[in-house]
């Protein structure tokens, strides 16, 4: 970090790139040490059966169907290129009985 400061200043003071040396090994030191010793993370501790993410797991993964459902049915062109032939109200079809799919799907899982 200090390389440009030690070379600007090497004509002035000749043992300015030793000292910035020296001085860039003991921030890495120090750096080093804090992240070892001082600021040390504590010790995970399992939660039973999963905890938190293994009951809002069902929920996470209605959020992302209900709204990956749309993104794909209507802000892609991959729909149209491949069936050309589905007009905007078989899409609008198809996305409410996927949806509702979904959210009847979802209930069997909470």
């Amino acid at each position: 970090p200090n390389g440009g400061y030690s070379l600007a200043l090497s004509p002035v003071c000749p043992v300015a790139p030793v000292l910035s040396y020296l001085w860039i090994l003991h921030r890495l030191n120090w750096d080093k040490t804090a992240l070892a010793n001082v600021f040390q993370r504590p010790h995970p501790h399992t939660s039973p059966n999963g905890g938190f993410w293994i009951d809002s797991f069902p929920l996470i993964v209605t959020l992302s169907c209900v709204i990956n459902i749309p993104i794909a049915l209507f802000c892609t062109r991959g729909l149209s290129y491949w069936m050309p032939s589905v007009t905007l109200e078989e899409r609008w079809g198809a996305a409410l009985g996927l949806e509702a799919a979904v959210l009847l799907a979802a209930g069997y899982a909470w």
